[in-house]
This record gives structure tokens, sequence and C-alpha cells, in this order.
């Protein structure tokens, strides 16, 4: 076993490299290598090097690694469990493991075991050179584990996971360190994961390195986390190994997930609770199933050079037998048009797409623009600010891509309609119209002025007004479905005392965009309200601000905006994400998911998060 250390961000994951015990697996293109992680908190030192050395025993090089932030590996905050951070991580390994001497790129399996069990299903559908995944006793649904937790700890279970979590993220926004709670304890505790007798179970698996604490922000992130959504572009052979009478990540989500993967999945489950994979006859039953599962799958590629290319892998049906489950009796063809329902058209690929910005002049109009034509798209934008649009359009043109501009006023019928007839001149539809453009004022209702009250409801609203109907009808006619997003925010749904007039309009703009959505399902066009936090946008600087001390208040909340809130990048890669997933809403941002989370789940909560996180920025 050998110590390893390869970059993930900014940052060094430390592994270990376990070398084959025998030549079984070894092919002319080289031999295959399984990446491995821990679950919820965990670290490598605990009993999934037991799985480790037996995959390695039986002739498979093994990497296992710990997260950033854990263990022996580098990355701040520390104990901070962010599935999104963990799924790049595992990126990162794959990527290592494919450099190692040896290795066949094509034949790389992805080892996963309950939070980690969910991130190789997502990274498997996002990298389809993968040859196999393991996924045991996997958290596959995230609201499906709330409500788990919520039946083991009672209601105010997560009334004090929130409150814990809410904490946090205040400390965090500050500055200050995290707040840290256990990973596993008794009903009434302060844990995340409670359940009688979790504590010492956690305690007999875990190794040295393992702390029973974690930052309390992860309690938050837990319900968003959904693999189960991603199962279906999942190309390769996949072992699903569910505990029936699992009482921290329930079976049934594992269930559903197998069959909709239909014949490329095999359903095992065992009679055991969450931890028992790691002692006992459970055990060994379970790595024996994931040997056998890895010999019918890993057949020995022929060259190096043939497999260097990404490889689409269909396993024989007859060879990877799904285990029925209660769900599994519904007919594939009802499935599937239930899923296209659900899902009208996800623009996966922008390349050639007619992507279409308003207020494309700076902020995020500006990085969607730049993001869009980076991955391939034809732009058309328009902003009042020429000398931005201009700078804009050049920036794309660097890139090589074709971009049609034209100064428009979104708010002015008559301007749009003359860009609208330019547009159409051009193209006959678009494919992605992001209504973008927007302005604010930094007040409190009594202070905000008509003329605030007037100009925010043209440009915020009646601006996203006008360009679903300049564009809409066109793309229904095409007949070939396409998408919208409308940028509203987080206080679209967590209204702002400092800004009363701006969440007003965002209010707006967030409904207009679930209703819209439902209106445009029949025609194939998704619709998603782009929501997100405080960002760093010339809206910040150029935004008046009313009431007393207005001057001071103003640097304040400029200073404040510089050192604590996103990048408009940030936000661009949401939107484009967004757009290839068919989200109805994209918070973007910790701040935009935290105040989502809560005006789901205890608005209150989130009212007294948005007045402190308000009175913050008045005092920079």
């Amino acid at each position: 076993m050998r110590e390893i250390t390869f970059p993930s961000g900014k940052d060094q994951c430390s592994a270990w490299h376990l070398p084959p015990a025998g030549v079984e697996f070894e092919g002319a293109g080289g031999r295959p290598c399984v990446v491995m992680a821990p679950s919820f908190g965990g670290t490598r030192d605990g009993g999934l090097r037991t799985y480790a050395e037996g995959l390695a025993a039986a002739g498979l090089d093994v990497l296992l690694f710990d997260y950033r932030g854990f263990g022996g590996s580098t990355g701040t905050p520390r104990q901070d469990v962010s599935f999104l951070r963990q799924r790049q991580d595992y990126h990162s390994a794959i990527a290592a493991a494919r450099r190692l001497p040896g290795i066949d790129p094509a034949r790389i399996v992805l080892w996963g075991n309950s939070y980690a069990g969910g991130h190789v299903v997502v990274v498997a559908a996002r990298d389809q050179r993968v040859a196999a995944v393991i996924s045991m006793t996997p958290a596959m649904d995230g609201i499906s584990v709330i409500r788990q937790l919520a039946r083991n700890g009672g209601p105010l279970h997560l009334v004090r996971a929130t409150g814990n979590g809410l904490r946090d993220v205040l400390r965090a926004v500050t500055g200050r360190t995290p707040h840290l709670v256990p990973v596993g304890g008794e009903p009434g505790s302060n844990a995340i994961l409670v359940q009688k007798g979790v504590l010492q179970a956690y305690a007999a698996v875990a190794g040295p390195g393992w702390r029973n604490e974690v930052c309390a922000r992860t309690a938050l992130q837990v319900a968003f986390n959904r693999p189960i959504r991603f199962i279906s572009r999942v190309t390769c052979p996949l072992l699903v190994q569910a505990g029936t009478h699992d009482q921290l990540v329930p079976p049934a989500p594992a269930r559903r997930a197998a069959a909709k993967a239909g014949s490329r999945a095999q359903l095992v489950e065992y009679p055991i609770d969450h931890l028992d994979v790691y002692s006992g006859s459970a055990q060994a039953h379970a790595l024996a199933d994931q040997l056998e599962f890895l010999r019918n799958t890993l057949a020995p590629s022929p060259t190096r050079h043939e497999t260097s290319a990404p490889v689409t892998k269909k396993p024989d049906p007859g060879l990877l037998a799904r285990v029925p489950s209660r769900k599994s009796g519904a007919p594939a063809s009802r499935i599937n048009h239930r899923l296209r329902l659900e899902s009208p058209m996800k623009l996966k690929n922008l390349n050639g797409k007619v992507v279409l910005i308003t207020g494309a002049g700076s902020g995020i109009g500006r990085a969607t623009a730049l993001l869009s034509a980076r991955r391939g798209a034809t732009l058309v934008l328009c902003d009042r600010d020429e000398a931005g649009l201009n700078e804009t359009a050049a920036a794309a043109r660097a890139v090589g891509v074709d971009v049609l501009v034209k100064t428009a006023d979104v708010s002015d019928p008559a301007s749009m309609d003359v860009f609208a007839d330019a547009v159409h001149a051009r193209f006959d539809a678009v494919d992605v119209l992001i209504n973008n453009a927007g302005i604010g004022v930094w007040c409190g209702l009594l202070d905000t002025l008509p003329e605030d009250w007037d100009r925010q409801l043209a440009v915020n609203v009646k601006g996203v007004v006008h360009g679903c109907e300049r564009f809409l009808p066109r793309m229904i006619e095409r007949g070939r479905g396409g998408h919208v997003v409308n940028v509203s925010s987080a206080a679209g749904y967590m209204p702002s005392p400092a800004m009363s007039s701006y969440s007003v309009t965002k209010f707006a703009v967030f409904g207009l965009s679930q209703a819209l959505r439902m209106e445009m399902r029949p025609h194939k066009i998704g619709v998603t309200a782009s929501c997100p936090g405080p960002t760093n946008t010339p809206i910040v600087r150029t935004g008046p601000v009313r009431g007393a001390d207005a001057e001071e208040r103003a640097d304040n909340v400029v200073g404040f905006f510089q050192r604590t809130a996103a990048r408009p990048e940030q936000v661009a890669k949401t939107v484009l994400r967004a757009v290839a997933r068919n989200r109805a809403v994209a918070p973007a941002g910790l701040e935009a998911h935290v105040m989502y989370y809560a005006s789901r789940i205890s608005p209150p909560v989130g009212r007294w998060l948005s007045v402190r996180w308000s009175a913050m920025a008045n005092k920079g």
C-alpha cells in the first residue's frame, strides 16, 4: 500500500494506492482500478479499508482517498460534508487513477457506500468512460433521508438541525470558524444522524483519523442531494446493494434507482441495518457479490490504444439480471413516458444552439454569455449600455463564436419589437432565452420613491414579459422545444426588508416562471427561475440607496458585497446547469440555497436570517 496525493481544486487529496495481488483482471490495455472514498463524515482508515484490501487481494488496483477537509487531505473548512465538493473530489481521483502506471483508463470502477454511494452514481453519469459502479447502502434521495431522520429523532430534530445549520452559515458569511455538531448521536442530541446506538456503531468501524463532528451547515444540504435524478444517465453496469432494515438510509430509493436503470442494474438486498456492512457475514457476503459483479463486468480491453477514447458500454441484459422490486413491475414504456413529461427538453450541449441574453453588458449577463460562448453557443445579446454590450460581444467573438448584438431597452415594447425583428431576420427561433436584465433599489417600503416602483416594475417584471412575448411564439412554432431562464433572486422567495420593492418584483418573476413552466410543458420548452443570492454585480454599485444615512450605507453595502458575495461567473454556471437539467428553480450560492431551504421548511427562521443579513449589509 502506497501513500500518494493528487490535486482537487486548490487543495491536495491524500490517498492509498493498493496494488493487485494477482493478474486475474489484467488485459492488454492495462489493469482496472477501483476508486473508493468514505461515507458521510468518514475517513479512509475505517471499515472501508477492509473492502479495499479484499478487492486488491482479488487482483484489482484500488485508489482509496480522503475528501478535501477530512483525514490527511488539505482544504478548509475542515469537516465540511459538501456533496458538490465531494463529487468533484471523485472526478479528481478518477483522473489520478488513470495516470497510475499500468492502469487501463477505460476500466475505472467507482465504489461508494452511504453518502458516497450516491456520489458515484452522479459522477458516473457525468463521466461515461467509467466502466462500472458499486453503490452500497446508498443515499439516493436526500428527501427520503430527511424523512427518516425525522422519524428517528422526532420533528424537533429537524428544527434543531436547521437552527444549527443556519448558525453555521451565519458564521461562514461573517468569516468566523465553523459551528460543528456530531455526526452521530442519540435521539434528542445535536447530531445530524440520530438513532439509538448509532454512535457506538460508528465508533466500532471508524479509524483513528475519524472525528465525530461535521460543519452544521451540512444538514441544510442533505435534501438537495438527490442522485436518483441522475440514474437514467448512467450507461455502465451498476451494482446496487441495499439493507432491507436500514434505519438511516431507507432502501426504497435504492430500489427505485435500480428499477430506473433497468437491465444495466443489479439490485441485491441484505437483511441488515446501515452500518452492518462493515462487519461479520454481511461484509463477507457484500464483498463476494462485488467481486462476482466485477468478474462478470470487467472483461479485459484489447489494447490501450483502442480504449483511449470515451466508451459507452452496453452490458448483456442476461448477464446483469435486475432483482425485482415492489415497483419494478411497471412497464418500461410507461416509466419512460413519465420521464419525458417531467423533462420536456434538456439542452445538455449548447454547441450550435442560439442563446439570447438580455442585460448582457455586465454582471451575470456577461458571465453567462461568455460561458455559453465557451460551450459553443451562437449568441444574441442586448443591453441599454452600448459600451458594455460591445465589450461582452468582443470577448465572446474572441472565443470564436458568432454574436449578434443590439442595443435595446427591455422595458420599452417598441425597442423590444425592433430587437425581435432583427433576431428573427437571422434565426427562425432561439433555443435558449435568458431574461436577465434587472435593476434594484436598496431601501424599505416607506423610503421607496414612486419612480423607483415604476422603473423596477418596468425592467424587472415587464422586461421579462416582453422577452417571453416576443420570442416564445417562434420557439413554439418551430416545434423543437427549448428553454427559458427568468432571472429572479433569492429575494424572490425570501423577502429582504432592506430591498422591499426589489423583492416584490422578484417574487413576481418567480411566480411567473412557475406558471409559465406549466404552460410551456406541452411544447417541450423548459422554464427555470434563476435565483441568485448576494452577487457582486454592477447593480450593487449603481442601484440607489434611500433613507437615513444613505451615503454611508451605500459604501457599507458595496464593501459588504465585495467581501462576501458570489461572483457572476458562479451564477452563470448555475444558470447553464439548470438549462442542462431542466430545473424549475435554480438557487445560486450558499445564501440562496439556505434561504430556499428555510422558505420551505421553516419560514420564520428564514425571515430571521434575512433580517440579520440585511442588518449586516447595512453596517458593512
